[in-house]
């Protein structure tokens, strides 16, 4: 699964609705405080509030538990009037099934086994979630004065592309009234026909009927113009519109059957809770390299936890070493020699045997003392010598932690601040062979100001067209680049997508003469 785009409304400094496409590689451009660090808070924010139903946090856990002082700060021009929605959609695999509730399913297709389906009485509909390729998820959050705090005004779903589901509410602490489903969507059609011919985007509904909803005349969807039922239900939910995660929907329906109130209950599941629990997955393994990465001295032990929020840090890279094994020091070296970073640094295990002159308070150390496994060290390969990340260039350190992050294997998105940070030109245009060759296949969302970070991704897209990339590379497309350019305006900030021909050019110039400095100090 990749999450495939993210949309901001009133959102810090974004006002009006604002959509960044994610691709494999995305990076976001544009002056100092415009708003790039803001995609990146965005989505931990997000975060937050699904695993911990807090829509208002003080601090961001996943950042460092960085200070971002809670809904009245996040909440655009701090108006505690607007609301904040949220909108991210990821991409799902046919390989992958993703979360599903569906236990009753096989059970009753072996009950259809047994006698015609269109005599059948039970709910037929396959997964949504499971089927879906493409989820849409939009969050509304709210202030509310009484209890002064933040909620989920509204929860809505789409599947494919098409609107299947929305729940509300009006406070924190109630349960959630769904109010809008698309009985029509084609996830929600069953695998039969009834006796009675009734059609089958009409069956899902008749099922809620009978389990007991209350349904008025129809009303305009907000987000089509078909007509959708109304108020249909309620839910056990949390922090206002959100569904508990990891659990089966607990609902205000109940059919004659108790085996038709848990298929019911499962679907809807599958409609409100499951996308919720693929995304808090996705965020769960992602991770954010801060801005100023931290150089470890020469005391500095190594954790054996290593936590989502140490990554902002830089720290947990350097904890993460110890834990390597053979082929992800491998793949590191291989983007730290001289053929790529460049950075004269490589990975090596010390094994205990040779330690055997190392002394304590002028002693000989006896084997005994040490340790029994094999630590891994930071080795520079034109001195051969042990060196610590405090007696390298602040460069070193400051790459180290994406260079880790980006060998490891991941099924969430890596974010970086300013890769580029205390190294050279040549470091910085190896830095776009890091991000899209890399065995391990990792997305990535950079939030950078390097203009030959962007030249070596352009070169390697034309290479491509022309087919002389060099022996071992994967080839690369535009559709595998994201180049966004955030600016200001009375709007709030805007984003412009920069397009990239398939021959490796921009298709119109940077905006605002963005990275044209160059030519204005030259001619």
């Amino acid at each position: 699964m990749r999450i495939a785009q993210l949309a901001l409304t009133n959102f810090r400094a974004f006002k009006a609705t604002q959509t960044l496409p994610f691709a494999p590689v995305t990076l976001l451009f544009g002056a100092n405080s415009v708003g790039k660090s803001s995609v990146l808070l965005a989505l931990f924010y997000l975060q937050e509030i699904l695993t911990q139903g807090d829509c208002s946090p003080k601090r961001i856990k996943a950042l460092g538990s960085k200070y971002v002082g809670g809904f009245g700060s996040l909440v655009h021009g701090k108006d505690l009037n607007n609301a904040i929605v949220l909108n991210v959609r990821y991409d799902k695999p046919t390989s992958e099934s993703g979360s599903s509730y569906q236990q009753t399913a096989q059970f009753i297709e072996e009950l259809l086994g047994q006698r015609h389906a269109s005599q059948s009485s039970y709910l037929t509909i396959s997964s949504p979630s499971e089927w879906a390729n493409s989820v849409n998820i939009e969050l509304e959050i709210r202030w509310h004065a009484s209890s002064q705090s933040a909620y989920v005004a509204r929860y809505s779903v789409w599947a494919d592309d098409l609107f299947i589901a929305e729940a509300v509410s009006d406070e924190p602490n109630q349960n959630a009234a769904v109010q809008l489903i698309n009985y029509q969507h084609p996830l929600l059609r069953c695998d039969a026909e009834t006796a009675n011919n009734v059609s089958q985007g009409e069956i899902f509904q008749q099922w809620l009927l009978e389990a007991g909803t209350s349904i008025p005349q129809p009303v305009s969807c907000p987000y089509t113009q078909s007509e959708y039922t109304h108020s249909l239900f309620e839910f056990e939910s949390r922090c206002g519109a959100l569904p508990k995660l990891g659990t089966t929907l607990s609902t205000s329906l109940e059919s004659d059957s108790p085996l038709n109130t848990a298929r019911l209950n499962e679907v809807l599941s599958d409609l409100f809770v499951a996308p919720l629990d693929n995304l808090t997955k996705l965020l769960n393994d992602s991770l954010s390299i801060g801005p100023l990465r931290r150089i470890p001295d020469r005391y500095y032990g190594s954790d054996d936890y290593i936590q989502q929020m140490d990554w902002y840090s830089g720290e947990a890279s350097w904890d993460a070493i110890q834990h390597a094994d053979d082929r992800l020091i491998s793949e590191c070296n291989h983007w730290l020699g001289d053929e790529h970073l460049a950075l004269g640094m490589a990975l090596a295990k010390k094994h205990p045997s040779d330690q055997e002159h190392f002394s304590l308070n002028g002693q000989p150390l006896a084997a005994p003392l040490l340790p029994s496994t094999d630590k891994v060290v930071l080795w520079d390969v034109h001195h051969h010598i042990e060196v610590t990340p405090a007696d390298v260039g602040a460069g070193v350190a400051q790459i180290f932690p994406l260079v880790i992050a980006a060998t490891q294997p991941r099924k969430g998105i890596v974010c970086c601040e300013q890769p580029e940070l205390h190294v050279h030109p040549k470091v910085q245009v190896a830095i776009g062979d890091l991000l899209t060759q890399c065995q391990a296949g990792n997305q990535f969302l950079i939030e950078t100001h390097s203009e030959h970070l962007v030249l070596r991704l352009l070169r390697r897209i034309r290479e491509s067209e022309q087919q002389q990339l060099p022996s071992g590379y994967t080839p690369l497309t535009p559709a595998d680049i994201s180049l966004l350019y955030l600016e200001s305006s009375d709007e709030g900030t805007q984003v412009i997508n920069t397009q990239i021909t398939s021959d490796g050019d921009l298709a119109n110039d940077w905006p605002n003469g963005f990275f044209e400095e160059r030519d204005e100090e030259l001619f």
